[in-house]
């Protein structure tokens, strides 16, 4: 998806005065643009996959959360990490948000969104 577009899309998505549209950077815009294409890629809502990562982890690749356990983008444990990566046979680095990226989209494809519970109800995969 061509950047403008992508740009057009986001604020469709989280609004013209959304803090995540507001403090958006080349490197925020590549990761959004690689989930929208795994999102796409999975067969899973796009709009959905971005506003679960950023409740996650407001789209920053350094985010860490659950005490320190969490990590990345996806805010996965390393443990949680590494034993879906054996089992969907990826190759990737627990810290690369493009591999955290892969996997959640695999996962979240699979229906494994309760991985991200909460953040799945807000993002509107999860009905409560």
């Amino acid at each position: 998806m061509q950047i403008t577009l992508l740009l057009a899309w986001l604020v469709g998505v989280f609004g013209a005065g959304s803090p995540v549209v507001a403090t958006l950077s080349n490197e925020k815009l590549e990761l959004i643009q690689y989930a929208h294409g795994r999102a796409i890629d999975e067969g899973i809502n796009p709009a959905k996959f971005i506003k679960l990562l950023n409740c996650e982890s407001g789209l920053k690749k350094s985010a860490i959360g659950d005490k320190g356990k969490a990590n990345g983008i996806a805010q996965f444990w390393k443990g949680t990490f590494d034993a879906y990566k054996k089992i969907y046979g990826l190759v990737g680095e627990y810290k690369n948000p493009y591999s955290q990226i892969n996997l959640a989209s695999l996962m979240i494809g699979d229906g494994l969104v309760s991985h991200w519970y909460w953040c799945g109800i807000k993002s509107g995969f999860i009905k409560k």
